[in-house]
């Protein structure tokens, strides 16, 4: 019986000295238990993807019905570009409007361009549509105009997801533990030490629930570029042969070259004009000094005789 209370006692000593090294030692033990809140997070994680809440591998290694799963699971990135000409730009808008309504869609962005008149010439629109309705839609629309050009890719992000997603619960996890042993602690030291931890766990976790949410917003839905532009008027033939031959074309012709030649002749009359000035200008004299002369000799003549 003695040895049996004494033994109880013994017990009973035992755990209050083991609380009171907790308290004494204060910081050494909150610095191993934040290892130690990461790993039972990292167990808690793995815990996870063996429920099947995530990806990853299970010690009973993977069946038909983990593959189904994972198959359901998947997570891509659509995007698509389209060209599309049309005659009425303001009812591609329209149509374009019309089908984002439809499909459960929104018009991310527009930019427009009008000529000198002020019409719009083209607009490049960026259509958000739910990744499930992204083929219809990119079938949809080439029935608004002309398709010139169409591009379209996809983009597996399924692992990606996953180790965002496994990272997410293993930071609330931790900072949960970490939340639990500050409530615990009784020293100053071992308080300032776990409020460092928390604050550093709580930036990681915004960061990694940042990604979550962009990675949810691509894969949920598809993002397609479309760009609706006006066609350019057509550029007028030269005649054909037959349309140059008959007596009409040879007229026309003949009328031509008759214009052309009086055009060419008055250019050269034109140039010649200053020169002709001139001469009449200088010659004048010369011709009247020249007819005195002739006068003078005349009369000179019959004296000699």
């Amino acid at each position: 019986m003695n040895g049996s209370l004494n033994g109880s006692g013994g017990d009973a000593s035992d755990s209050q000295s083991g609380g009171a090294t907790f308290a004494e030692a204060g910081g050494s033990g909150a610095e191993q238990s934040a290892p130690d809140a990461q790993r039972e997070a990292a167990g808690g994680s793995q815990s996870a993807l063996v429920d099947g809440t995530s990806f990853g591998s299970t010690a009973g290694g993977t069946g038909p019905g983990d593959i189904g799963l994972v198959l359901e699971q998947a997570s891509v990135i659509r995007t698509g570009s389209l060209s599309l000409s049309t005659p009425n730009l303001g009812r591609a808008q329209a149509a374009v409007t019309g089908l984002l309504a439809s499909l459960d869609g929104y018009l991310a962005s527009e930019n427009t361009q009008a000529s000198a008149g002020g019409a719009i010439r083209s607009a490049a629109l960026v259509l958000k549509v739910p990744t499930s309705s992204f083929d219809t839609a990119m079938q949809r629309l080439t029935q608004i105009g002309d398709v010139r050009s169409r591009t379209s890719s996809t983009t597996d992000v399924t692992r990606e997801v996953a180790d965002v997603d496994s990272r997410v619960a293993s930071a609330k996890a931790a900072l949960d533990r970490i939340r639990l042993l500050l409530n615990r602690a009784d020293s100053l030291g071992t308080v300032i030490r776990l409020e460092s931890v928390l604050s550093n766990r709580q930036s990681e976790l915004e960061s990694l629930l940042a990604q979550q949410r962009s990675l949810a917003s691509q894969t949920q839905l598809s993002t397609i570029e479309v760009n609706l532009s006006v066609p350019r008027p057509p550029v007028e033939e030269p005649k054909q042969e037959e349309d140059e031959r008959g007596f009409v074309a040879g007229l026309s012709k003949g009328w031509n070259a008759f214009s052309s030649m009086v055009v060419g002749l008055a250019t050269a009359a034109g140039a010649l004009l200053p020169f002709a000035l001139l001469l009449v200008i200088l010659g004048i004299p010369a011709l009247l000094l020249l007819r005195r002369l002739r006068t003078s000799q005349r009369q000179d003549a019959p004296q000699a005789g």
